[in-house]
């Protein structure tokens, strides 16, 4: 018969010490969530909720002074009702042109449409145009919804400019139109915004810079390249991609005198006032002006990201919309005003990835649903706090496919650690009951009398060492000749004069012999009426890594005895293996029966058993450094009893220091003693499973429980800070506890704490390891 764990390569088992199914999980519902996510921004899932954050970015930016180059003439409510009169007549545009003209300005965009004449007036308004190239009249695109606006008669094409928005889903201007391709059906013959229009002119004017396309097709004018906005930028997926578009800075003004914040990027001024000269020409002077309506009744609004925020700033004018994008062009020209940016599809599928990932690492190492709730929402708070700080920036970072991937993953690592944690515990409960059934038997056929033949065979085996010998050469056991179990780990600080040579033992493998056609023994770390223990080299992995296999040979050699003694080894083995996977608890790299003996192969660590420490000890422990124990020990033992798994034979000798880490490993688990010979120590006597000192009552009568080891690790504790051995403290006769605080300096709350772990009854005792970690000082 032979058996091995599924992951018996040692080199694998060292890399993937704790990562087996935890790495596939993690990086499984990463990627499966990653794929999730994007696959359904593609299809717009979450297009609505990113574009609901960015506007709510918008509207926390801080204000701005308003732009200097700009001046908007509004054609306001009051100006219809004492005008009495729509569209206005083109005396009243040429009146209001003649004056911003005579005030010097410097550019008249004209967001009022002109294709036919609109009596009286219109001679004088067609002699304005001819004489003065400082206006530019606005026109509409023809569409779905408009058949479109011819710009006035006898206005050259380069002279006029688009009054067309891009208007989301949701009805919401965020974008800005810079160039369209003209419809030949469209009476609007211009391929440039009214904005840009006014911009380029302004520029040009005033600075000689004009604008053109460099050789990625990119609007360059002056130093400032416009990025074109993808249907796929920032929050946006399958967005209209129509014309050259570029994402709308949307700014508020604060006015400098009565300090009011409004969605109006410059100063506004009525035409009445204008007309009737209540104007500050410096208002007009050099500055481009747009005329255009902000009376409600036109119907020329727009929802913008300031719609959800203040009722007052519900809609904007269409005027308005058209000054912010010709101050966006200008800051960004003159002021070197920041532009969009966006990172490209591929980097957006590694960010919403690397918050998967998070979620998963998140939930697989927290676990505990509260506080993964606290921590991913801690994840969550620096994944907005990261959007923030690059909207800041002028950059638009995807936030709620993140968000939802985050959330995600976490959850779902979280439930499937759950339903395999339910798994393990029960599988762990079924080895457990398998476990104590075989111990019954074994202990039932140990009672009777061994078969002559059996017993000939047992004193005639070549494995066995005379018991001083054997209490010489142990090694992580301890040297109470304790017999060697699954999880025992050799000490490698033992002296070579302890050691005894392969040739010294009597039945040991051969030198260069191979078992399991792999594994060579260099040396015996330990040998006694259980077998042998080798130091040996794994020849079939690179680097023949170091290695520990234990020969561990039944009490008998009757066919009864030896199949329970395999269903025990078997079980334990299993339970071990799963154990095996927290990070102070040995791992086992493979089991396996030949000629009715049992091997075990484990990994080889660096350290000193604590029995060693304390032994070596001139004077008691330090509360400190016990208190370093116990908080190191405590979580081991609260693993293996979730576990439901019960140590058995907690003593100092079976806890290892490891030198490379500086942690305390547990060894040596106390099941599997039941199938070998005891061999008893005049200094420790080992009962049948525990050692005397370190068992409580409760397991002389072959009844442990998880306090149990609680009780064990208590003596552990108190020896430390008596410097005296469990076995030699007095006893009150009238309890049956422990009498030690004479012999140590303690405080009352941590000798309060190790009462409770060593109270004579079990039911007195603590009943939980994490019960003990939340009473320590």
């Amino acid at each position: 018969m032979f058996r091995k764990l599924e992951l018996s390569s040692i080199w694998k088992s060292l890399i993937d010490r704790r990562l087996p199914w935890q790495l596939v999980t993690i990086l499984g519902v990463s990627l499966g969530v990653t794929g999730l996510v994007v696959g359904t921004k593609h299809l717009g899932w979450w297009e609505m909720g990113e574009l609901a954050a960015y506007d709510r970015s918008v509207r926390w930016r801080s204000p701005i002074p308003p732009d200097p180059r700009l001046l908007i003439v509004a054609i306001t409510e009051e100006d219809l009702d004492r005008l009495k009169v729509w569209p206005l007549p083109d005396r009243t545009i040429a009146q209001i042109i003649q004056k911003l003209t005579d005030r010097k300005a410097k550019l008249i965009g004209l967001d009022v449409f002109r294709a036919n004449p609109v009596e009286p007036g219109h001679a004088k308004l067609v002699e304005i145009w001819k004489k003065n190239d400082l206006i530019i009249p606005g026109c509409h695109h023809r569409n779905l919804k408009n058949p479109g606006i011819a710009g006035p008669p006898g206005i050259p094409p380069e002279q006029l400019g688009f009054v067309d928005l891009v208007v989301d889903r949701d009805s919401i201007v965020r974008r800005a139109l810079l160039f369209m391709s003209r419809d030949p059906k469209s009476p609007c013959t211009s391929e440039t915004s009214l904005s840009l229009q006014l911009a380029q002119e302004y520029l040009f004017r005033q600075h000689n810079l004009g604008g053109s396309f460099d050789s990625k097709d990119r609007f360059q004018l002056g130093p400032a390249h416009f990025h074109r906005l993808s249907g796929t930028d920032g929050g946006y997926q399958d967005a209209e991609q129509g014309g050259y578009q570029i994402l709308l800075d949307y700014r508020r003004r604060r006015d400098a005198k009565t300090q009011k914040v409004s969605s109006a990027v410059a100063p506004i001024v009525s035409i009445s006032d204008l007309l009737n000269d209540r104007v500050d020409p410096k208002l007009i002077k050099d500055r481009i002006v747009l005329i255009g309506s902000t009376a409600s009744t036109l119907k020329d609004e727009f929802l913008t990201p300031y719609s959800a925020g203040a009722a007052a700033d519900a809609t904007m004018p269409g005027v308005m919309v058209h000054a912010q994008i010709t101050s966006q062009i200008l800051g960004a020209v003159l002021d070197k005003q920041p532009l969009w940016w966006f990172i490209p599809d591929w980097a957006e599928g590694f960010w919403v990835g690397g918050w998967c990932l998070m979620g998963s690492f998140l939930a697989w190492y927290i676990r505990h649903p509260v506080r993964l709730f606290a921590v991913t929402s801690g994840a969550a708070m620096l994944l907005v706090g990261g959007y923030a700080i690059a909207f800041a920036n002028y950059g638009w970072l995807p936030l709620v496919s993140p968000l939802v991937g985050l959330v995600t993953s976490s959850v779902g690592v979280l439930g499937l650690t759950s339903y395999r944690t339910q798994q393990q515990q029960q599988e762990m409960a079924n080895l457990a009951r398998e476990q104590e059934r075989a111990i019954a038997e074994l202990k039932l056929l140990l009672s009777q009398t061994a078969p002559p033949a059996t017993a000939a065979a047992t004193q005639a085996s070549p494995l066995l060492l005379p018991a001083t010998e054997a209490l010489e050469t142990t090694m992580a056991l301890g040297t109470d000749g304790d017999a060697l179990t699954v999880l025992d780990r050799a000490n490698a600080t033992v002296k070579q004069d302890q050691t005894p040579s392969l040739d010294r033992v009597v039945g040991a493998m051969p030198p260069n012999y191979l078992l399991d056609g792999r594994y060579q023994a260099e040396s015996t770390l330990g040998a006694g009426g259980f077998g042998v223990t080798y130091l040996a080299r794994d020849t079939k992995l690179p680097g023949k890594p170091q290695c520990v296999i234990k020969q561990l040979v039944p009490a008998r050699r009757d066919a009864n005895f030896v199949n329970l003694a395999r269903r025990l080894f078997n079980t334990e083995a299993e339970i071990l293996s799963k154990l095996g996977h927290h990070p102070q608890i040995p791992h086992l790299f493979a089991y396996f029966e030949h000629q009715q003996e049992f091997y075990l192969v484990q990994e080889f660590i660096d350290g000193t058993p604590l029995d060693r420490e304390l032994e070596g000890a001139t004077k008691p422990w330090s509360e400190e450094r016990v208190l370093d124990l116990l908080r190191q020990l405590l979580p081991v033992l609260g693993f293996i009893h979730s576990n439901y798994a019960i140590h058995r034979d907690l003593k100092p000798g079976n806890i290892i220091r490891d030198r490379t880490r500086g942690k305390l490993v547990v060894i040596d688990f106390g099941a599997v003693k039941e199938i070998q010979p005891q061999v008893p120590d005049e200094r420790q006597m080992t009962i049948a499973i525990g050692t005397r000192g370190y068992t409580p009552p409760e397991q002389f009568s072959g009844q442990p429980n998880y306090s149990s080891d609680i009780y064990a690790l208590g003596t552990i504790a108190i020896e430390a800070l008596t410097n005296t051995h469990p076995r030699y403290l007095p006893v009150d006769e009238s309890t049956g506890n422990l009498i030690w605080q004479d012999r140590a300096t303690v405080s009352p709350t941590l000798a309060k704490v190790l009462n409770k772990m060593v109270a004579y009854h079990f039911r007195d005792r603590y009943q939980s390891a994490t019960a003990v970690l939340m009473d320590l000082p």
